[in-house]
This record gives structure tokens, C-alpha cells and sequence, in this order.
């Protein structure tokens, strides 16, 4: 962009400067934008944050489900997650991976899951044979986030991936087998026929 050697420039405070008059040249944001529309590249940086310890994340979901117990459909009507993350330094990308984690989990609980001929072939091995909880199906759902912060993690933070999933088919299996008067369930995914031969062992 200047035709100058590199030893010339210097970067500070998001900006390209001047080593010989520290007058400020051009932002980065400036260098970043001609590097992708003048020759298709991108600029890209990247920082490693290794913790000195390992703050536990915590979190307790709860489902509300109704059961057809003539079908055995099973439809998630509310749903609510709670999480201790520390600190939520992403407030919205925090709630799209709590909603994401609930998204997988009423999947993993009630519709997804590899089935076999009795060759042992998968059957339904394309999307249009695996039920996937499409958005229309999403429950009511609401999120809220315990943040107290915690040390050692960056800025208080703490992990929310994983912890968010694992929690998430459990609650829905839980009320289902609550709706069920306590029947206990010990296999995902829970369907519809399964409902109905677990009804018709139990009347």
C-alpha cells in the first residue's frame, strides 16, 4: 500500500505508523480490507490462552413435555437452562450454543439415532431418513446465566460446550418418563413405538 520497506512501519494501537515520524499511516482494519479486496487473501491472527487451573462449569436444565399416550408422540413444550459460566463474555453467542445444546439434546432424546436392517446395514443414513428436531419443533425456551466469576479462567469465564449438551437429552428423557408415571427409561433415542411397548408392559 506505501511501497516502503518493512522496517519502516510498525504497528501500534491498531494502527500502521511511521517508525522515523510515529505519524499513524493507515488503521489495520484499512490493511486487512485491501489485503482481501486488492488480492484475495486473508490476514489472520491468533492467541492461545492456556489456564492455570480448571473452573468447573455447572448447569441444570429443565423440560416440560406432553405425551400422546395413543401415538406415543412425545412434543417438548418449554424448556429452560441454567448455567454457571463465570462470566458470559459473549452474552449472544453464549445463549446460541445453550440453544444449539438444547436443539441436540431433544434430538439425541426422542427422534436421532443410527437403525439397522438385520444384516446390520444402517437404514436411515441420509438426512431425509434421520429425524433431525427441525426449528419449528424447538420448545419455548429460556436461558439464564449465573455469573459470579471465577479465577483462574479469563475474565471470570468458564467453559459452556459440552457442559450445555450433556445435560440437555437427560431433561427430556427425565419428564417424559415423569409423564409416564415414573417409567423408567434407559435407552435413547425415545420413540414413538417405544413409548407404546413400554405402555403396553406397564398397564
Amino acid at each position: 500500500m506505501l511501497k516502503r520497506n518493512f522496517g519502516e512501519l510498525d504497528l501500534e494501537n491498531g494502527f500502521v505508523i511511521s517508525i522515523e515520524t510515529t505519524e499513524k499511516l493507515f488503521t489495520i482494519k484499512d490493511v486487512i480490507l485491501h489485503a482481501h479486496r486488492e488480492s484475495q487473501r486473508e490476514i489472520i491472527a491468533s492467541e492461545t490462552y492456556s489456564a492455570g487451573g480448571d473452573p468447573t462449569s455447572y448447569g441444570a436444565h429443565f423440560a416440560e413435555v406432553e405425551v400422546d399416550i395413543k401415538t406415543g408422540i412425545v412434543r417438548v413444550l418449554n424448556y429452560t437452562a441454567v448455567h454457571d459460566v463465570g462470566k458470559a463474555i459473549n452474552p449472544i453467542s453464549l445463549e446460541g450454543q445453550v440453544e444449539g445444546a438444547v436443539q441436540m439434546g431433544i434430538g439425541y432424546a426422542l427422534s436421532e439415532g443410527l437403525i439397522y436392517n438385520e444384516k446390520g446395514k444402517t437404514v436411515n443414513s441420509s438426512f431425509k431418513k434421520y429425524k433431525i428436531l427441525r426449528a419449528s419443533e424447538m420448545p419455548e425456551t429460556k436461558i439464564f446465566f449465573i455469573e459470579e466469576g471465577e479465577s483462574p479462567g479469563p475474565y471470570g469465564g468458564k467453559s459452556i460446550g459440552e457442559c450445555s449438551t450433556v445435560a440437555s437429552a437427560p431433561a427430556v428423557v427425565n419428564a417424559v418418563s415423569n409423564a409416564l408415571g415414573g417409567i423408567e427409561i434407559s435407552n435413547f433415542p425415545v420413540r414413538a413405538a417405544d413409548i407404546l411397548d413400554m405402555l403396553s408392559r406397564n398397564i
